[in-house]
């Protein structure tokens, strides 16, 4: 799963587009589009076809993408906005960045805390690990079994591993 950002040509590394989050706020914003095509628009919008592209971004870029945004102090993602929207000071809708990085840290960590090891192999049972693409949510079930269902779409399988038996 992508996400995409606007992205300065001339920069060797992401170097994303910058933007006030309000008129009367001094927070930031960074501008992220659920598809290349809305990116592109935005772009073009903008007039910015010659300095600017559209950046890729997958979900192993996201994280670490998100967190150097928050250590130079940007505070929101500007969901799918529209260049007309901005320069009317419309209503865009905004993500915090600090929030779904507390979040994501916090499903993994319960994520880490349910995988506690058993203290007998004997009472161990492979379990095959689906997580659904859209929310997140991480699904454990038998190796043979078929994907479930979630958000409208199978979940995809991320890893096999071993779970406690609860009645042995």
């Amino acid at each position: 799963m992508s996400v995409f950002a606007i992205a300065r040509r001339s920069a060797s590394e992401l170097d994303t587009v910058v933007f006030s989050a309000g008129k009367s706020d001094s927070a930031e914003a960074v501008a992220v589009f659920t598809d290349e095509k809305r990116a592109q628009k935005y772009i073009f919008d903008a007039g910015w076809s010659e300095s600017h592209t559209v950046a890729r971004l997958e979900s192993a870029d996201l994280f670490p993408w998100l967190c150097a945004l928050d250590r130079d102090g940007i505070q929101y993602l500007a969901v799918d906005p529209t260049r007309t929207l901005q320069l009317q000071d419309g209503l865009q809708t905004m993500l915090t960045i600090r929030s779904e990085l507390e979040s994501a840290g916090e499903r993994l960590c319960g994520h880490i805390q349910s995988l506690k090891p058993a203290s007998d192999p004997a009472l161990l049972l492979e379990v095959a690990l689906h997580h659904c693409q859209t929310c997140g949510k991480v699904f454990r079930v038998r190796p043979d079994a078929a994907a479930p269902i979630c958000c409208g779409q199978p979940a995809e399988r991320a890893a096999a591993d071993a779970e406690r038996l609860a009645n042995p």
